[in-house]
């Protein structure tokens, strides 16, 4: 087997197991937040809370262990590793489809070296200059706590990162930042995913792979327009 096979396999296996993961497998429903608006029938006034989902700092955990391959640089199933890796496994016509269309591009959109990017769901009102990272006057975003929260509690412990950990406001914040970018990590995943399903079955590749039914997380359609038959072959 070929070092981009293998990638290729592992990064499948993995992405199947991460999209099982309870935090992810009821789908985006469970990352939906709503707004709730309550009329007070004495005063006539009115008032609005939004409703955020809860998760559980075990259940985070877990989830990041599934993802974690997905964004570390050595690991084999590093996302962008695994587009480079299509592309060599891929038909001359086809990989230059895939280039043209802009693959590798939107993984560099979610994932750079060994950093989560892009998502920035939520700030938490503190600049990132004020705890120790970041630019002046940049505010410390979910990117920013969910790096810290991964790199700083969940596998590793950093006095630096649990310090701006410690100033943010609620460990429920905390959670719902993480959730959220790994959920962002999870579409990407989803779409590469997709996207090796389709090249697969329309005969583009050099190898044999067994890929699982597309979930709601990649919608291709939407997000990433994969290379049509008629494209790869013109």
């Amino acid at each position: 087997m070929s070092p981009h096979e293998r990638k290729i396999k592992k990064f499948l296996r993995r992405a199947d197991i991460a999209l099982s993961n309870s935090l992810f497998s009821s789908g985006r429903d469970r990352f939906e937040m709503s707004l709730m608006f309550s009329l007070d029938k004495k005063t006539g006034a009115t008032s609005a809370e939004l409703k955020m989902p809860e998760f559980h700092s075990n259940e985070i955990k877990a989830a990041i262990v599934d993802c974690r391959p997905f964004f570390l640089v050595k690991e084999d199933a590093y996302l962008p590793g695994v587009v480079n890796a299509l592309s060599q496994v891929a038909t001359r016509e086809h990989a230059i489809a895939l280039r043209d269309n802009g693959l590798k591009r939107f993984v560099g959109g979610f994932i750079s070296n060994d950093q989560l990017v892009g998502g920035g769901f939520m700030y938490s009102g503190r600049l990132e200059m004020d705890n120790g990272a970041g630019a002046p006057g940049q505010l410390l975003s979910s990117g920013q706590i969910t790096m810290d929260y991964i790199y700083g509690v969940a596998l590793h412990e950093d006095d630096d990162k649990i310090a701006r950990l410690e100033n943010v406001s609620s460990d429920e914040t905390i959670m719902q930042s993480v959730a959220m970018e790994l959920a962002h990590l999870m579409h990407a995943v989803a779409v590469v995913r997709e996207q090796i399903r389709l090249s697969a079955a329309n005969g583009h590749l050099s190898i044999d792979v067994e890929v699982g039914a597309p979930t709601e997380w990649s919608e291709p359609g939407k997000w990433y327009k994969s290379p049509s038959a008629e494209e790869s072959t013109s």
